[in-house]
Formats: C-alpha cells, structure tokens, sequence
C-alpha cells in the first residue's frame, strides 16, 4: 500500500472516529461541530478528543478531519419483542440475597425472561453491577442484526 493511498485510508478512519466521539460523547471542552475542519491551524479543537497519534497528524499536517454528523439510532437495530420488554420489563425483576433473579411481584425465580432483566438500573443500587452483568448475559440471547464483543473480569470475592 502506497504511503498516500495509507494516508487516504488514516483519514477516512480519523473522520469516522471523530464523528463517533462527538456525536456520543458529551465533553464539555468540546469545540467542534458538524462542518468544521481541523487541521495543524486549529488542532486544538480535537484536542484530547483523539488519541495522541492521530492528533500528531493534524499537527503535523498529514491529515485534515471533516468532522460531520453521525446519524445513528441504536434502538433502529433491536428487535421489536426486545424493544417491548424494555418496558414490559421495567420493575418486575429484582435480585435475592444469593444474586439470582426472581420476580418481585412472587419472589420466585422465573421461568423464563424475554429481553434484559433490567431495563432501569439505579447507579446508586448497590447490586448495580450485578445488574448490569444479568443484562449482558440476557442481551446475548436476543436475536437481532448487531453482536458487541464484550469482555467481564472478576476482581476480588464479593461485589
């Protein structure tokens, strides 16, 4: 691959990237919007926004950023019964003193559960991430046009 064709291709991925973070991200120091261009004159727009590498291309010139509006939506890609369950599911699930599901309205373990567990997660619930780990695992079950790799290390005994 020829250095410029390397270049042309760093660009494109700079661009996507850059759009990714300012459309997801809400950083407050953030001063770029759709339309604008970064280059080695304002570099410092993106600063701290892109990786160190990347901004040393702007700085130095090799590439310019376009920045542009990411229109993506991810509930476009869950599936309908998924989508139902993220309020049908809203309360009626809660966790027992041995971590495992059970319905709150029994405070028996279900049969079965459609969708995540835990649509509302409370950050300040103490089983939090208990949660939030059920909801990975469930998630992994729902058919749809989308996968996300996703990694869990345990640190330690207890939560």
């Amino acid at each position: 691959m020829s250095y410029r064709l390397f270049r042309h291709h760093c660009a494109v991925v700079c661009l996507v990237i850059l759009c990714l973070v300012t459309s997801t991200a809400t950083v407050a120091s953030a001063d770029v919007s759709p339309g604008d261009v970064v280059d080695r004159t304002n570099w410092k727009k993106v600063n701290g926004m892109i990786p160190a590498p990347m901004l040393d291309w702007v700085k130095g010139g090799d590439i310019t950023l376009k920045v542009g509006a990411l229109k993506y939506d991810p509930s476009d890609y869950i599936p309908p019964k998924h989508k139902r369950s993220l309020e049908s599911n809203r309360g009626k699930y809660d966790l027992n003193g041995e971590d495992l599901i059970i319905e709150t309205a029994t405070g028996e373990r279900p049969k079965f559960i459609e969708g995540v567990p835990f649509p509302v997660i409370d950050e300040n619930d103490p089983n939090a991430g208990t949660k939030i780990m059920y909801n990975k695992f469930y998630a992994n079950y729902v058919q749809g046009n989308h996968k996300f790799p996703f990694g869990t290390i345990w640190v330690g005994r207890s939560r």
